[in-house]
């Protein structure tokens, strides 16, 4: 039994429940309610808090994605090294790191348009300044998540 494979996976996978669950579940559950039962000014601080929070977490993911899938893909026996994708496996592992660079920019644009949505948001609105952009950011962030489990799937199988 190898320790190291297994605390690695375990790390990855908990990375992957935690930042892919909290843009999925923001996109598909709290956003929609908190539409529903805020307005304006006061959405926009509670998405501008809560990305402010969510900052150390997806820090953290990020870093033991790093570290961890740094590992995995050495001790996968499918990986020929950096650059050549003659196998299923790798050219999945390409598509996978793709999307994961849409999600981290994806991520980046969520952060900012809570900021500015908060500056240009006047007081007595009735609508937060960068609701729309939001949304559709954080619907691709959360397509792109989805994608990348499937992907990530698809590659264990193999």
């Amino acid at each position: 039994m190898n320790t190291v494979l297994i605390l690695a996976t375990f790390a990855h996978n908990l990375s992957s429940v935690i930042l892919v669950g909290y843009y999925l579940m923001l996109c598909l559950v709290f956003l929609p309610v908190l539409i529903r039962h805020t307005q304006g000014i006061e959405l926009g601080k509670f998405l501008n808090d809560l990305s402010m929070r969510m900052l150390p977490w997806i820090g953290m993911t990020i870093l033991l994605f790093i570290l961890s899938g740094s590992y995995l893909m050495m001790a996968n026996p499918a990986y020929h090294g950096i650059g050549k994708f003659g196998n299923l496996w790798s050219i999945t592992m390409l598509v996978k790191h793709g999307l994961i660079v849409v999600m981290i920019a994806a991520g980046v644009i969520l952060h900012f348009l809570a900021g500015i949505g908060l500056e240009k948001t006047a007081p007595g609105d009735t609508q937060f300044a960068t609701l729309k952009p939001y949304r559709w950011v954080l619907a691709i962030m959360s397509g792109a998540g989805v994608l990348v489990l499937l992907l990530t799937a698809i590659a264990q199988a193999q």
